[in-house]
């Protein structure tokens, strides 16, 4: 257990009676010590706080502050999850370059105010993400040497994010930025135990502080078992996050797509989707062959219905058919007739090692 913080006085007072002590602490020096002990004053001890009533929520009412249309709230937290290289970082990256070039992200929803942006990588080493810049600069028709006001990236390795608030603070301030998108979660915790919720509540509470500063995305591992399309860790975490995005790569034909489902507070208009990763295949780099991710309509574009029911009776050999059901979004008589036709092709093949 956490020993409680003491909080000294700010001036030693004499010892006196109650009433002697209450006169002759200054004002503001009491409200002072008042609002070092609250983070909900001001310095001068007023209140941060601001009450409303029914009339003030018919003032000035917008429709959903979007920063990327769909996907990222003005200050918010967005949180991505998927497998380890599910391409979240990839396509995060992408969505960086484009959306400060081109006002749009995967070529289709709308970022026209996106001006300034930072993808923190503490995962890929530096090499990693300087060959993926390079690549999808060539995609957006960026030469060599050519510039790209407005993004900026930085790959400082795992640290420590609950004693960064400050520094963050100032880059927001120095580079105007309009977001951020930190990849990935289980490198910024030091030696919290992202599954306790006792844990991660003050670094989640300051991932909210930040992000009504400057919108946040961040990425982060989803559980090996399928049936749960969400982050890894406590629940609770997606608490937090106005918006929750969960993606999954597949390979169709050649083609690397990863489909995309989300779920938003304000309600968005595009909540299942699939994109498709372009690459150059006179570049023999494996890392900077890359050029674009685009939008490649709604729905999974990826495996066919019944090739995901086979890879995921394949992978959970010991689910049940509800569950197989779920993991790949279909009836539950589908996933029976999908098991006796592979029941009928594996009694057809032992017959044929039999004779």
């Amino acid at each position: 257990m956490t020993s409680p913080v003491v909080i000294k006085p700010l001036v030693e007072v004499p010892t006196k009676t109650i009433d002697e002590t209450k006169t002759e602490v200054p004002q503001d020096t009491a409200s002072a010590a008042q609002a070092e002990q609250s983070p909900l004053m001001t310095k001068k001890g007023e209140s941060k706080w601001e009450i409303r009533g029914l009339q003030d929520a018919f003032k000035d009412a917008e429709s959903p502050p979007w920063v990327i249309q769909d996907l990222v709230m003005s200050k918010t937290l967005t949180l991505v999850s998927a497998h380890p290289h599910g391409m979240k970082s990839l396509s995060w990256l992408y969505a960086c370059m484009e959306g400060v070039h081109t006002g749009k992200v995967f070529g289709h929803f709308d970022a026209p105010n996106l001006k300034n942006v930072l993808f923190i990588e503490t995962e890929d080493p530096e090499w990693v993400v300087k060959k993926r810049v390079q690549g999808f600069a060539k995609g957006l028709n960026l030469s060599e040497g050519a510039k790209l006001p407005g993004f900026h990236f930085t790959c400082p390795g795992p640290f420590e994010l609950i004693k960064q608030e400050k520094e963050l603070e100032r880059l927001i301030e120095e580079y105007k930025l309009d977001l951020i998108v930190l990849s990935t979660l289980q490198n910024l915790l030091g030696d919290r135990n992202w599954k306790e919720q006792g844990e991660m509540a003050d670094l989640m509470a300051m991932l909210v502080r930040l992000a009504r500063k400057c919108p946040i995305v961040l990425l982060t591992h989803s559980p090996q078992d399928r049936t749960q399309k969400r982050a890894i860790g406590t629940i609770t975490l997606g608490a937090n996050c106005a918006t929750h995005i969960h993606s999954e790569k597949s390979v169709k034909g050649g083609d690397t797509l990863v489909h995309l489902k989300v779920d938003s507070k304000a309600g968005a208009r595009d909540t299942d989707f699939s994109l498709i990763l372009s690459t150059d295949l006179k570049d023999k780099d494996p890392i900077g062959s890359v050029r674009k991710l685009v939008f490649a309509g709604k729905g999974n574009r990826g495996k066919t219905k019944e090739q995901q029911i086979i890879d995921a009776i394949a992978e959970n050999p010991n689910a049940s058919i509800k569950e197989i059901a779920q993991i790949a979004e279909c009836d539950e008589s589908y996933v029976r007739r999908i098991q006796k036709t592979l029941k009928k092709e594996e009694a057809q093949e032992e017959n044929k090692m039999a004779a």
